[in-house]
Parts: structure tokens; sequence; C-alpha cells
């Protein structure tokens, strides 16, 4: 029922033998005043508003102000063009996603044949993001008595939808086409008061909504009532879309970790930075985002980063293993490299548990074997520095002593 409108209603009842009672008590109600969603008058620019055939906008009639749209043509007052013809008139798209019970109202001036077989004149409701679902409303009457009548067209079909509004007129055949023709004035698009807002878009995630908020809200969750009681989740966008057609557009993804933390493989696409620091090294976003690529995030992107002490690659003192995941990983195995030094095991340990590409020492520092690469550890390379034979030939005993003055470790402490 339109909106603002009083309706006045009398009984008068029959018998069997079907005597009338006296007219009953009159009951008087009127409808609240509504939601204007869209609306049109003729009045001013009408660009945005396509008009084919004789459609055009006229000074000839008008139910409210001075303009109206009219299929007619101005020289003689008619739609005779001495052969069939046909136009459309059709709206903008207007946005029912977030309406509640909408209704089409229009002033119309109708003056063309009766039959329901010529003279056309159809309003068509169009899904505007889905083309083939659409809804036909043929004339009336082929008159409204020479004067503008109001008609009112339920939309609650394409609640919760995008929609465009055609108003189609076609002649069929050439013959009885000198009347006035069809006028439209004062189109409006109006919902009902919603008895609650949505608290946030059936296109996104979040706190559970109040099926009262939406007829879509209402249908996900008289088939999913975990939408409307523990959280509005993935699940239920996804069945907004299903259910009602609601067009959402796939949410961004989300990084599996954050970029000042070392993981996973990141999307480049989760996060502006995330992609910076991809475009200059594949590797982040391909393999492992490792400790280079927090670096990278912080020269490339400007963001601060409270890494741990040293590089989880380098020999020093013991870690606080919140301070990266990795070092936490290597803490929770071996207690050692957050309690008391992270040395050699624990970088071969992170190499090997994180995936961290770390030049390592192929052997712990306190003990001889093979000469050592320098570069694989601080203290290597200043025992090398000092005595070439421990990088070029064995790490023997002298190498294990010089690890004490030149580096100030304690091997009798070494694990």
């Amino acid at each position: 029922m339109p909106p603002a409108t009083t309706v006045h209603v009398a009984l008068i009842a029959r018998d069997e033998q079907q005597n009338p009672s006296p007219l009953s008590n009159v009951v008087s109600a009127a409808t609240t005043e509504g939601v204007v969603i869209a609306q049109e008058g003729a009045e001013d620019d009408v660009s945005d508003w396509e008009q084919t055939g004789l459609w055009h906008v006229t000074e000839r009639r008008a139910a409210e102000g001075a303009r109206s749209f009219w299929y007619g043509q101005e020289t003689t007052g008619n739609y005779d063009t001495g052969a069939a013809n046909a136009g459309t008139l059709t709206s903008p798209v207007i946005d029912l996603t977030e309406a509640v019970d909408p209704i089409l109202l229009f002033d119309q001036f109708v003056d063309v044949e009766e039959s329901s077989l010529f003279d056309l004149a159809n309003v068509v409701v169009t899904d505007a993001d889905d083309p083939s679902v659409t809804a036909t409303f043929p004339k009336a009457a082929g008159t409204t008595g020479g004067a503008f009548a109001e008609r009112a067209i339920d939309l609650g079909d394409f609640e919760g939808r995008r929609i465009r509004l055609t108003f189609a007129f076609d002649t069929v055949d050439d013959l009885f086409n000198a009347t006035e023709g069809w006028f439209v004035d004062a189109i409006a698009v109006v919902g009902s008061e919603a008895g609650a807002s949505c608290a946030h878009d059936v296109c996104e995630p979040g706190d559970p909504l109040d099926p009262t908020c939406s007829t879509c809200v209402e249908t996900v969750c008289a088939a999913d009532p975990y939408c409307c009681t523990t959280a509005w989740d993935a699940l239920c966008v996804e069945e907004a879309q299903t259910l009602c057609g609601a067009t959402c557009e796939a949410p961004p993804p989300t990084c599996d970790h954050p970029v000042c933390e070392a993981g996973t493989a990141l999307d480049p696409s989760c996060d502006p930075c995330a992609q910076t620091v991809c475009e200059a090294d594949a590797f982040c976003c391909t393999t492992f985002w490792d400790r280079v690529c927090v670096q990278e995030a912080e020269e490339l992107c400007g963001v601060t980063c409270e890494g741990c002490a040293h590089d989880l690659c380098d020999v020093g003192d013991a870690l606080s293993a919140s301070c990266d995941p990795c070092a936490e990983t290597v803490c929770q195995a071996d207690p050692y490299c957050c309690e008391n030094a992270w040395d050699a095991r624990c970088v071969a340990e992170a190499a090997s548990m994180c995936q961290l590409q770390c030049e390592q020492c192929t052997h712990d520092l306190c003990q001889s074997g093979d000469a050592l690469v320098e570069g694989c550890d601080p203290c290597v390379s200043a025992v090398c520095a000092a005595d070439p034979y421990c990088c070029a030939t064995a790490w023997d005993s002298r190498c294990i002593e010089q690890v004490t003055s030149a580096c100030g470790l304690s091997c009798t402490s070494a694990r």
C-alpha cells in the first residue's frame, strides 16, 4: 500500500439468502510517510534518463509542476506517425540494496487503445546487475478518464538489488493512434521506515545482524540462524549473494602475518608494503618471508619493526623468544638459545626450522674439524683474520684457543 495514504474500510455482510446487513462502522488507518529512495518530476535536468522513440519532456500536461514525460508528438498532439512505432523511457540505476518494502509510485495520464494486444504501455523493472531478472507490469486500462491518476507497483521482489525502471510504449500497429498517448510524472520509489538499521552491510563479515533490519538478512537467517545469533561470517555473505542476489565484491586478501614478522611467503596483494617488497625481492612472496624481507620492509616501506637484538643468522647474546616467530620456534626446541647464548647451533636450528637462508658454519667453533668458511660467523672472521690457516686448511686446537682470545667466548661452556 502506498505510504502517506489514508484508507477507510467498512463492511456489509450477507446471510444465506443474500440479504445485506447495514453498513458497519467506518474504520480509518493511515500508512507512514515512508522514505524516498529516488524521485523524478521532469522539472530539471533529465539527461540521466534514456529516452527513445517519441518519449520526451513536455509542458503540454503535468501532474505536478510544469512538465512531465510524454510519449507523443508536439506537432500533432498524438502518437500517430503513419506507421507502427515504439519507444522507451529508462531511469538511471536505483539502489534498493538497503531498501525495506520498496514501492514505485507515479502519476500517469493514459489515452490509448483499450485492448491489451495493442498500444502496450508496460512498466518494466530490471535488475541492473543481472538483466535476466525482470518483471513487466502492463497497463491497467486504456484511459485514466481525462486526468492524471496515481499508480503503485510493489517492488518487493527487487529488495536488496539495484534496478532500472523502463516505461515502454509500443503501438504494435499503425491503427487508432490519434489519441494523446501516455504521460508520466511524479515518479518516486519509496520504502517503509525500517524496524532496525543493519549494523553493517550484508557483504561485510562482522557482528550478527538483526533479521528485522532487511528482508535479505531475514531470508539468510531463516536458512542459517548462526548469522543472526553468533556472527555474520563469510558463509553468511555467500548466502546473501545466493539467496538474495546481493552483489558483493570479493574482499582483498589478508596477510598471513605482519610484514615485520618472518613467516610464510606473503601474497603481494594483501598489503601495499608486501607488494613493494616482492617487486624488489620475489623470494619473499614465492618461498619465504624471512628476516631479509623484514629488513626490506623497513627500508622500502618506512615501517618500524621491533626486531631481535641481532640477526637470527648471527651468533651472539641469547635472544628473546618474543622478538621473532622463528626465535620462538627455535627456543621452544632448544631453550639454551634464549637463556644462555644464540650460538652456531641456534643459527643452524633457525636455518633448518624456519627455512632461513643463513651462511652456516659446518661445525661448532669450539670443535676441531674442517676449515670454516670466513663470514659464517663474526668470530670465525676474527680468528681467520689473525690466523688464515683456520679458514684455509683446518680448524684445529689453535683456532679453538683463539675463539677465547679473539672473541671472548668460553669453549669450556660450549654445548
